[in-house]
């Protein structure tokens, strides 16, 4: 049996995230099965992320990602191939347009025919909102998906109501039996009250409500602390991104001298330096308008934290 699995391993969106939990998951159980030849396809939209991935992560993708162009095209030629395609419905069209992403070792290679070309194809989904865009539901009927993968029950209950969906949720790595590091921040955190969130910065995660309605709250409080871990969104600058957020930050009327508690970080952190956020936390908040499943609220839950979040979406399935 031949199975390929094509997600964007190389990104730090939360797709990214869940490809490489589930990428961990069949290697750990990979050696039980040697009657499946597995191989992995990475995309990305964003050729910078490749600094950011960690090079533990990097030596598992190179494990099984296809190392040169003849290896991949002989794959493909002898067909009789499962195909997983693990990204919104809309990734294989928006890779048709030039210049747009970027495939990993410089392979070429076009994912709609990957796709095709396969004897089943699955597509592993998480989405937002309970009723999926047209275009998705347009998407996953031309490639004729077997099945498509959902990550919440939440989701499942609004894919199965067009398509056939199976519930597997992402894998979560429990912070509180990993190692954590001590990060050296502008604001020593020990004895406050920390609000942690992490999460890319995209309108749909609701920063703006996260950060006024701590300023509202906290303002004049020294010990209270609000970390933000974020990444600078696609073209965008670093010096344009910190104007904006402290613009944000100052439209914040409040009635006294308020306290410099709010520390942004945007910089590459190692397993470690997440695990020692989520561990010295007190609140981890993420106020989406919608999640399909959100790792990181998934790990805060993990490791025993209180969560601020929405009342509804995939993440209500563990909370």
């Amino acid at each position: 049996m031949k199975l390929v699995y094509c997600a964007q391993f190389h990104e730090t969106c939360g797709y990214s995230h869940a490809a490489m939990g589930y990428l961990r998951a069949i290697d750990s159980v990979l050696s039980d099965h040697p009657q499946v030849n597995f191989k992995i396809l990475s995309l990305s939209f964003d050729v910078r992320t490749l600094s950011s991935v960690p090079p533990e992560d990097l030596d598992l993708i190179e494990k099984y990602h296809f190392s040169s162009q003849g290896e991949l095209d002989n794959f493909l030629k002898e067909g009789e191939y499962n195909c997983i395609w693990h990204m919104t419905s809309v990734v294989p069209d928006l890779f048709e347009i030039k210049n747009i992403g970027h495939l990993y070792n410089n392979l070429s290679w076009n994912l709609r025919s990957v796709i095709k070309g396969s004897l089943e194809n699955y597509h592993l989904l998480a989405w937002e909102t309970d009723e999926l865009p047209q275009e998705y539901k347009e998407a996953i009927s031309r490639y004729n998906t077997k099945e498509v993968i959902a990550p919440s029950k939440w989701n499942k209950d609004t894919i199965s109501k067009i398509f056939k969906s199976k519930f597997i949720p992402h894998v979560i790595e429990g912070q509180h039996t990993e190692k954590n590091k001590q990060l050296d921040l502008p604001i020593n955190i020990k004895d406050k009250f920390v609000v942690f969130c992490l999460s890319e910065w995209v309108r749909r995660k609701n920063f703006n409500s996260l950060v006024k309605a701590f300023i509202c709250e906290f303002h004049d409080k020294e010990d209270a602390v609000l970390v933000i871990k974020t990444s600078i969104p696609k073209r965008v600058s670093q010096e344009s991104f910190i104007s904006s957020f402290k613009q944000l930050r100052d439209s914040v009327r409040v009635p006294s001298q308020r306290e410099n508690n709010i520390i942004l970080l945007i910089d590459y952190l190692d397993k470690e330096n997440i695990n020692y956020l989520y561990e010295a936390c007190d609140l981890f908040a993420l106020p989406s308008y919608g999640e399909g499943f959100s790792i990181p609220t998934a790990q805060a839950a993990s490791a025993g934290k209180n969560i601020l979040c929405s009342p509804v979406g995939g993440h209500v399935d563990y909370l």
